[in-house]
């Protein structure tokens, strides 16, 4: 099971350069066309099972 980005997401790209997998890509490069968040590639993501939160999700803003 992949992080899942929510309708929350502001877009600020934090948790792109945060991701020790490099399983989160910007809008630009997301493999869906319509994406209007920040994607992450659920075959790529460890969800940081070495710590006790996703990097991401601790760095995110919102």
């Amino acid at each position: 099971m992949a992080v899942m980005i929510t309708d929350n997401c502001i877009n600020c790209n934090s948790c792109i350069d945060e991701c020790p997998a490099t399983a989160i890509v910007s809008l630009d490069d997301s493999p869906i066309k319509t994406a209007e968040f920040v994607y992450v590639k659920p075959e790529k993501c460890i969800e940081c099972v070495d710590s006790t939160v996703p990097k991401c999700v601790d760095v995110c803003p919102t």
